[in-house]
């Protein structure tokens, strides 16, 4: 019975290390248990703004915000993405 209970705590323990291997792994896997935290969307957006993936990061902050509109870290976050994606368009130049 103890064996039962090492080896299935072992399992469990094994597949949580995967979701510790970055930032974005550990805060998505918090969102699949609560759906619904604010906190959670803002630090999947700030992952994926440290990779590059803006576009998603903007998703994920936008639904933190629709969460808890008053999260003003998430507010700024959303600001500070947009302002980003609109100086993006302004500064590329369009072929003529």
């Amino acid at each position: 019975m103890l064996g039962i209970l090492i080896l299935s705590h072992g399992c469990k323990t094994y597949s949580r290390n995967q979701d510790w291997q970055d930032e974005y792994k550990i805060f998505s896997s918090g969102l699949k248990v609560n759906h619904r935290n604010a906190k959670l969307f803002n630090n999947v957006g700030h992952a994926l703004e440290g990779e590059g993936r803006f576009g998603e990061a903007l998703s994920y902050f936008q639904t933190a915000v629709k969460y808890v509109a008053e999260n003003r870290k998430s507010v700024i976050s959303l600001t500070i993405q947009i302002l980003a994606e609109f100086s993006k368009m302004i500064l590329v130049p369009t072929s003529m």
